[in-house]
């Protein structure tokens, strides 16, 4: 389901980019496309495993404002997913002029909108550091390491996220 390669070997990266949670570097892949690989090298394990769920579900979902899962793995240092290519909003927010950010909030206000009608998902998390822009303008929906199903979101769930972040 989406997973091309699962080798950290075959792509070039580039130095980190970011000061988020997790390590984000761009790169490009063996056969030239632009990718953005995100590296959880940390040894918290409540960490790790919210990157696993961030992982596990940016796999099973598919919309356009929804950042585009290639493919995840392991290496000696950590786990990795690599995506599309994308820049952290918070690298490039201070650039965009009102109406590419006009565009952008209706971008990630459709995928919202698919998340809860169509995914029965809430994300949990929405705010700078889990928004991305493709090279087109395109503005996604990433990070999902506290995201659920609606059923699941309990106040015990919801304030777990709290502590680890």
């Amino acid at each position: 389901m989406g997973a091309e390669v699962s080798d950290l070997g075959q792509y070039s990266l580039d130095g980190p980019i970011d000061d988020n949670i997790w390590v984000v570097k761009q790169g490009v892949s063996d056969d030239d496309s632009l990718i953005t690989v995100f590296t959880d090298e940390s040894n918290d394990r409540e960490k790790r495993q919210l990157f696993q769920r961030n992982i596990k579900l940016l796999r099973s979902i598919r919309h356009p404002c929804v950042l585009h899962y290639l493919s995840s793995g392991e290496v000696s240092s950590g786990s990795y997913l690599v995506t599309e290519r994308v820049t952290p909003l918070r690298q490039v927010i201070d650039t965009l002029d009102p109406v590419e950010v006009c565009a952008g909030l209706f971008d990630v206000l459709q995928g919202l909108s698919f998340l809860h009608e169509r995914a029965g998902i809430s994300h949990n998390n929405i705010c700078m550091d889990c928004l991305y822009i493709t090279n087109s303008g395109l503005w996604k929906i990433g990070g999902f390491e506290f995201a659920c199903k609606f059923s699941d979101g309990t106040p015990e769930f919801l304030s777990s996220g709290k502590k680890v972040i």
